[in-house]
């Protein structure tokens, strides 16, 4: 997909008898205690200052963490009421690993939904000049240790931080990724130039 927004689903890892297990999970957590599943879009993403304090994600950051593959993310950089995406992609490398929170919810009928949010921490130079908040990119090295429930959480905090500067490459694109209707390569695209004013001489 060339469009992802919350309530679609996406792949992720998790941990499974000691080793790393493929899913496709909803994104937009639904805590595994909430009444109903209509919240999950209010959670998409989780900041990771609070994950292992809010109610919302206390639970799964302690024991259900996960892995998001990710080409790349877009974002949307404010100029008072306009607005311009962005596009954020790696800069070596086809994929980012983006740290996720993921948990298991059951309606009355007995129905499970598996739900996913991303982590988020302040953005790194890669991405300031465009949004204050980027999400948390693990490298390789910290894949295990994050994925782990039984890892010391003063080594998981560690990991929660902006990603290095030089990991990432952005570009203005097409406005329309704005509108989860269209989903095309061509959302990548730089945005078309402005339209000039005509003049009528007569």
């Amino acid at each position: 997909s060339w469009n992802i927004a919350p309530t679609h689903r996406v792949p992720a890892v998790g941990w499974r008898d000691g080793r790393r297990a493929l899913r496709s999970l909803r994104w937009g957590l639904v805590p595994h205690h909430a009444r109903t599943a209509e919240d999950g879009a209010k959670h998409a993403n989780a900041r990771a200052e609070t994950i292992f304090e809010r109610p919302a994600f206390r639970d799964a950051a302690h024991a259900r963490r996960c892995l998001v593959p990710a080409s790349g993310f877009y974002e949307w950089q404010r100029h008072g009421r306009d607005r311009t995406a962005w596009a954020f992609a790696p800069a070596d490398g086809p994929l980012l690993a983006l740290a996720g929170l993921w948990d298991r919810w059951f309606a009355p009928d007995g129905a499970e939904l598996r739900t996913v949010a991303l982590v988020t921490t302040d953005a790194s130079d890669d991405v300031r000049a465009v949004h204050d908040r980027m999400p948390v990119i693990l490298p390789r090295g910290a894949w295990d240790r994050w994925l782990d429930p039984r890892s010391e959480l003063d080594r998981v905090r560690e990991v929660l931080c902006p990603a290095p500067v030089g990991t990432l490459r952005g570009w203005a694109v097409d406005p329309r990724v704005g509108h989860v209707a269209h989903n095309d390569p061509g959302l990548l695209d730089p945005p078309p130039p402005a339209r000039q004013p005509s003049l009528a001489l007569g």
